[in-house]
């Protein structure tokens, strides 16, 4: 079930987001751009907009200001790309709480 409110609002604090670094590619998707990528410890997803196939690349760095037991370091002056994520559903990562229990 979908909920209305955004995710930020309703977040669990489970810290998937934080677990790991995700990024568009500037590169179109393509097998040998995967494979590229794939070799260097990324887990590769295609991610489809205007038409057009993306690259989304996660890779399994922790954010160096989160701590497993405290949560956020710098919670209250994190940086804008923290507050305002995620900017719509499809940044979610797929570890997330709320996403895997299909509140979002």
């Amino acid at each position: 079930m979908k909920n209305n409110k955004n995710a930020s609002e309703i977040c669990v604090q489970c810290q998937a987001c934080c677990k790991k670094i995700g990024v568009y590619s500037a590169n179109p998707y393509t097998e040998e751009n995967k494979e590229f990528y794939e070799a260097r410890g990324a887990k590769v997803t295609k991610r489809i907009g205007n038409n057009i196939e993306y690259m989304f690349l996660d890779f399994p760095f922790p954010c160096p200001n989160l701590d497993p037991i405290k949560g956020c370091l710098i919670y209250n002056t994190r940086p804008k790309v923290c507050k305002e994520y995620p900017v719509d559903d499809s940044q979610l990562v797929e570890d997330c709480e709320l996403h895997k229990q299909g509140f979002l």
